[in-house]
C-alpha cells in the first residue's frame, strides 16, 4: 500500500489553520483562591447590610472585630456606593498633618519659626494649620526634663515661647490658647500675665 505524501506547502497550510495550543495558565495557589472567595463574600454581605459593618458581621455569623480583622487582611473597605473617597483622604490627611504639626511644635519647644522650617512650610501656613486642626502642643511635654530650680532661665524661655506661640496661633484668644497648651484657663491667665506679649 502506498501512503499519500503531503506537499511541503500543504503541510504548512494545514499547520497554520489548525487550532493552536493555548499557553497553559498556572493554577492560583489555594490560599489566593480562598481569599478571593472570602473577599467577595464580605463585599456581598456589606452591600446587603447597607454598608454597616455590624449588620454585615451578623449576616456572616462572625463578630464585628473578626470582620474588621478580615477586611483589613483582605483589603476590603466598607465604602458604600454613595461614599466619597475624597472625604476619607481628607480625614486621613488631617490626622497625619495635625500629628506632624504637633511633633514639630514639641520638638521646637513651641517656636513657630523653627517648627515651620522643620515642616518646610511658612509660619503663616503653620499658624493656620494649628488653628484649623486645633493642634495642641502641651506645655508639660515641652517642659519635661527641664527643672525650674536647676535651669530657671531655660524653663522660663521655653514657657515664654510656648505662651507667645499659643497666643499668636489663637489670635490672642486666651481660651483657645489654653486648649492649645492643654492647660486650665486660670493657669493660662496666670501665664499670660507673667509673659505679656510685646
Amino acid at each position: 500500500m502506498h501512503q499519500p505524501q503531503l506537499r511541503p506547502d500543504a503541510a504548512k497550510k494545514i499547520a497554520s489553520t489548525s487550532p493552536r495550543r493555548q499557553a497553559v495558565k498556572p493554577f492560583k495557589p489555594l490560599n489566593e483562591t480562598l481569599d478571593a472567595v472570602e473577599r467577595d463574600e464580605i463585599k456581598l454581605a456589606l452591600r446587603e447590610a447597607g454598608y454597616d459593618c455590624k449588620s454585615a458581621a451578623e449576616l456572616l455569623s462572625v463578630t464585628e472585630k473578626d470582620l474588621s480583622t478580615r477586611m483589613a487582611r483582605l483589603g476590603v473597605t466598607p465604602l458604600g456606593p454613595d461614599d466619597d473617597l475624597r472625604e476619607h483622604v481628607k480625614a486621613a490627611r488631617k490626622r497625619i498633618e495635625s500629628e506632624l504639626v504637633r511633633k514639630a511644635m514639641l520638638q521646637s519647644k513651641a517656636d513657630v519659626t523653627a517648627a515651620a522650617k522643620l515642616l518646610k512650610i511658612s509660619r503663616k501656613g503653620l499658624r493656620m494649620k494649628i488653628r484649623e486642626y486645633e493642634v495642641s502642643f502641651p506645655l508639660h511635654l515641652m517642659l519635661h526634663g527641664i527643672s525650674f530650680t536647676s535651669k530657671p532661665n531655660q524653663f522660663t524661655a521655653v514657657e515664654r515661647q510656648a505662651v507667645r506661640s499659643a497666643m499668636e496661633c489663637a489670635h490672642n484668644e486666651v481660651n483657645f490658647a489654653a486648649r492649645l497648651l492643654a492647660v486650665e484657663l486660670p493657669h493660662m491667665l496666670q501665664l499670660v500675665n507673667t509673659y505679656p506679649s510685646t
